[in-house]
């Protein structure tokens, strides 16, 4: 489980094999404590084939492919946030396809704030068993 220190922007690289659909988890740190309870909190992750939509966005170059919700997880004071990839097997029987993405967390707390305290690059790797 990664750990995520709001406010404090970070790179973190992920690695998922094709079609698998376990959650992943994060536990939101807080000059690098745990926060005291992650009620309220919420997040997106969202995968990419750019890095850099807003700028490189066309038609022809970048879609956003996958994007998973963050939820507290049970009980809150664990303060751990869940992203439901029960759907990275995709509308499709292949899912999200083998390849290299980009991906930004989102979070925001309690009050509205948002901030984007981990990017980076999320592999997709061939698997043996379809």
């Amino acid at each position: 489980m990664a750990g995520i220190t709001i406010g404090a922007p970070a790179e973190c690289d992920f690695e998922r094999r094709r079609g698998d659909t376990k959650d992943i988890a994060i536990r939101l740190l807080q000059d690098g404590s745990a926060i005291a309870s992650s009620a309220g909190y919420s997040a997106l992750f969202t995968i990419n084939t750019i890095k850099n939509p807003d700028i490189e966005a066309s038609p022809e170059t970048g879609v956003e492919i996958f994007q998973a919700i963050g939820a507290p997880s049970s009980p809150a004071t664990d303060a751990i946030l869940r992203f439901d990839f029960g759907n990275f097997a995709g509308p499709s029987p292949e899912g999200v396809a083998v390849g290299k993405y980009f991906y930004d967390i989102q979070i925001t707390n309690p009050a509205g704030e948002t901030s984007t305290p981990q990017i980076g690059k999320f592999t997709v790797v061939q698997d043996i068993t379809k």
